[in-house]
């Protein structure tokens, strides 16, 4: 199943790192603008390939030059924002095949450089989460402030004997009028 290994690095770039999972498919990143990126990368790849790892255990790895007209993972900026725009995303975040997002992240990065982003995308998820569910329990409390003030209307409309909205406004405008008739003043 080994295929020759061509240097692309002798070429021009971009480049492109191939990897070659053991059930056949292939995935390329790049393009790769500096060889020694490329490099980096596929060595990366490789230690993982001899690893202990399931997804990444026998893959193979080589430079190859990019070629456009081939579907190609981008290459991941080291911040927490570029994480965070793929880290669940099926076919390179963090639950995707090898190489997923956090085996990109460590090529290009190194471990380092990796746990910090990933980190603080981590972070920024918990806080955005975080913040959905205050918004979430701030509009659970607006809905019941709602009713409370429907409640308190329809005992209006029963304690007044009001049959129509029109006269029901009238008399809970009556209700929290000041002697001067400007209304919403409790007195």
């Amino acid at each position: 199943m080994r295929k020759q290994i061509v240097n692309a690095l002798k070429g021009p770039p971009p480049y492109a790192v191939a990897v070659e999972r053991k059930d056949g498919s292939e995935v390329r990143i790049g393009p790769i603008e500096f060889a020694h990126v490329a490099e980096q990368m596929a060595h990366w790849f490789k230690i993982d390939a001899r690893g202990s790892r399931e997804g990444a255990r026998g893959c193979a790895v080589t430079i190859v030059a990019y070629d456009e007209r081939r579907e190609h993972l981008p290459l991941v900026p080291a911040n927490a924002d570029a994480v965070l725009m793929v880290i669940e995303d099926p076919v390179q975040g963090s639950g995707a095949p090898f190489p997923d997002l956090w085996d990109r992240l460590c090529a290009q990065h190194g471990h380092a450089g990796a746990k910090k982003s990933w980190d603080l995308a981590l972070v920024l998820m918990d806080g955005a989460q975080a913040e959905g569910e205050a918004e979430e329990r701030d509009r659970e409390r607006r809905e019941a402030r709602d009713a409370e003030l429907r409640a308190g209307v329809l005992k209006v409309l029963e304690a007044y004997g009001t049959s129509s909205a029109g006269e029901a406004v009238q008399d809970i405008m009556a209700l929290v009028s000041d002697v001067d008739g400007k209304a919403g003043v409790l007195r």
